[in-house]
């Protein structure tokens, strides 16, 4: 199963609706299958819809985005719920298709991270020759480089790199 936790196969809370303080941390385990279905390791094991998805965001085709997400989205056959999860109300995604349960969920999280934010939010990354697709849910829709990319981690690589070169 794709996704974070007990229920995040089912389960796309939506937080504070819609617009009250962006609800993207609240989606984030149902975003980051978003992330790991726009880039996958193995283009064969792609969910049908999504790698037309990927094409559309990679050359910033938004009628295409849209087209192949509502593809999507009326594919899974899901729908909707308010349920009760571990003593706190979420909205559910049930009666789902032909898809697995995580995907149905990403595909209803992405949905909101759109209608919140713009297809801006669902982007490529900005280095040089890289195809990666991001999902930004920062708060101010500033997220420019796939993980790979960012500062961060271009300095973890350096510190591990140096440490390992320190043990030899």
């Amino acid at each position: 199963m794709i996704g974070c936790g007990e229920h995040a196969a089912t389960t796309a809370p939506t937080g504070l609706w819609p617009r009250a303080r962006a609800p993207f941390t609240r989606l984030r385990c149902a975003l980051h299958t978003v992330g790991l279905l726009l880039n996958p390791v193995d283009d064969k094991a792609v969910p049908q819809g999504w790698q037309q998805l990927r094409s559309a965001v990679v050359v910033r085709d938004t009628d295409g985005c849209t087209t192949a997400l509502n593809e999507i989205l009326a594919r899974t056959g899901a729908h909707w719920e308010l349920a009760k999860v571990s003593a706190v109300w979420r909205v559910t995604v049930v009666g789902v298709g032909e898809q697995r349960p995580g995907e149905a969920a990403a595909a209803h999280a992405l949905a909101v991270l759109v209608d919140a934010g713009g297809w801006g939010r669902v982007t490529r990354c900005a280095s040089s020759g890289c195809a990666r697709v991001i999902i930004d849910t920062t708060n101010g829709a500033s997220r420019t480089h796939c993980d790979d990319h960012t500062r961060h981690h271009s300095r973890r690589i350096a510190v591990t790199a140096e440490r390992e070169a320190r043990r030899d």
